[in-house]
């Protein structure tokens, strides 16, 4: 009888766990569009962020972008099958007026003049990459020695220097609080208007949110936020800091000429 139960639980267990393999083995593989694409079961915060083009009047250029390739690689193929339009000689390319990430190539034949294409947009004659780069690994929080770090581990041209960082970072500023300002501008309009539609004349209703970027009370910067209760946009944003970095290196050269002007 032992025996009886023993077989008849195992020929059970082997039929479910076979039941399971099936329907695994029988799911589709996703292709690499499925893996990267986006997915719908998000968390509540991200959906918000998903702003309409209708409320910011932004437009996407989906054939702008970027991409990393191996210059020797990619265009000593190119050179062994491509030729001169005008006059028929083989090609060559190479690069010159090289800053920071940003550099001309130049394309050249033995029978025409020398063409001389920027590798991106430029920005008042600077090459828009530096400014990107700086501006996404601020983003992250890394500085200008974390990026020359990136740069040399990625097998990428040295980065822009200190004193051109310095003022990428400054027109990187002044761009975001004009941004800001003017976000945070209609941001109250918005719930001005839908605080009225309510019934609620005398101001608006807000909530308010602190942060710091450290557990504990160590941190050096903190930020506060006030939210609109109808539209849940952030209608003020203050950011405080006990720390500041231009000051801990004029701090080193009082006794500097350059620190007195």
């Amino acid at each position: 009888m032992s025996d009886k139960i023993y077989r008849t639980k195992k020929s059970t267990k082997e039929k479910t766990w076979s039941s399971k393999r099936s329907k695994i083995s029988n799911r589709r593989p996703p292709n690499r569009h499925a893996m990267e694409g986006e997915s719908e079961s998000v968390c509540t915060a991200a959906k918000k962020l998903k702003l309409s083009k209708e409320d910011h009047g932004i437009e996407v250029n989906e054939s702008f972008g970027y991409h990393l390739i191996d210059f020797v690689a990619v265009f000593s193929a190119l050179s062994e099958i491509l030729v001169c339009k005008q006059c028929g000689k083989n090609v060559t390319f190479t690069q010159a007026s090289k800053r920071g990430l940003g550099f001309k190539l130049v394309i050249s034949c033995k029978g025409c003049e020398k063409v001389y294409i920027n590798s991106c947009p430029l920005i008042n004659n600077a090459y828009e990459v530096n400014r990107r780069i700086i501006f996404a690994m601020r983003l992250l929080g890394i500085g200008l020695n974390g990026i020359i770090k990136f740069c040399a581990f990625m097998d990428l041209p040295r980065p822009i220097y200190q004193s051109c960082y310095d003022s990428i970072v400054n027109n990187i500023l002044i761009a975001t609080e004009a941004i800001r300002t003017k976000c945070i501008t209609k941001a109250g309009e918005d719930e001005k208007i839908m605080s009225i539609e309510k019934g609620q004349m005398n101001g608006i209703t807000v909530s308010g949110d602190g942060s710091w970027r450290k557990r504990g009370f160590s941190s050096f910067y903190g930020l506060v936020t006030f939210i609109g209760l109808s539209t849940g946009k952030m209608v003020d944003i203050l950011v405080k800091s006990k720390y500041c970095k231009a000051c801990e290196f004029w701090t080193k050269k009082k006794e500097a000429a350059e620190y007195e002007e």
